[in-house]
């Protein structure tokens, strides 16, 4: 009886010791890949425009093939988030709309 207690425990060990293995390795391929940024520094971008209305201050800067329109001004990350997400659905549906348009067939007069 000792015996088989014995192998069961070996046995078990050796699962737990591959089990472990497997938990790091997927651990390891799993874990989040460090992003380098490809855009410069805001300080070293080239400022465009400054606008603010009072509420909201919007500041343009360019760097090459790069825009970027920083909005300051929002009472948390939520408004900010939100202000962000409705402005990316307004121009996707302006730019819809601009596309539609421009393939509906013109009439033309003979």
């Amino acid at each position: 009886m000792k015996q088989i207690i014995l192998k069961w425990l070996n046995h078990t060990e050796e699962r737990l010791k591959k089990l472990r293995k497997q938990l790091k390795k997927v651990q390891k391929e799993n874990s989040p890949k460090k992003v380098h940024r490809t855009i410069d520094p805001f300080d070293d971008m080239l400022r465009v425009g400054k606008i603010d209305d009072g509420i909201l201050k919007a500041e343009i800067l360019h760097n090459k093939k790069e825009v970027i329109i920083r909005v300051q001004g929002f009472s948390n990350e939520f408004r900010a988030f939100d202000w962000a997400k409705l402005q990316s659905v307004l121009w996707q549906t302006d730019q819809d709309s601009r596309n539609l348009l421009d393939n509906t067939p013109k009439k033309r007069l003979h």
